[in-house]
């Protein structure tokens, strides 16, 4: 891959969609999407909830969200499939 390259995937339900870049790699997430359960970032030990659906409606169709090999994007898929879209920075 090289910067500018799309980056994208569609989750199934019931897996847990996951995105960890190569090493030396940036990602910027534009889209990230389930309707009913959890984004997050994760190290692999540690995560933090960007976005949960039983909040209420929010509109992860319009995000910034950087990752890399080191904090990673993690989309929990219990009853809804998942989908994400970004592009490679670095």
């Amino acid at each position: 891959m090289v910067v500018g390259d799309v980056v994208n995937d569609v989750g199934v339900i019931g897996v847990t969609l996951t995105f960890q870049p190569a090493l030396g790699v940036s990602i910027m997430i534009s889209v990230a999407q389930n309707y009913s359960n959890f984004i997050q970032i994760t190290d692999g030990v540690n995560t933090g909830v960007l976005y949960h659906g039983t909040q209420g409606y929010v509109d992860t169709a319009n995000v910034k969200i950087m990752i890399n090999n080191t904090n990673y994007l993690s989309i929990l898929s219990a009853a809804d499939s998942s989908v994400y879209t970004g592009i490679q920075i670095q």
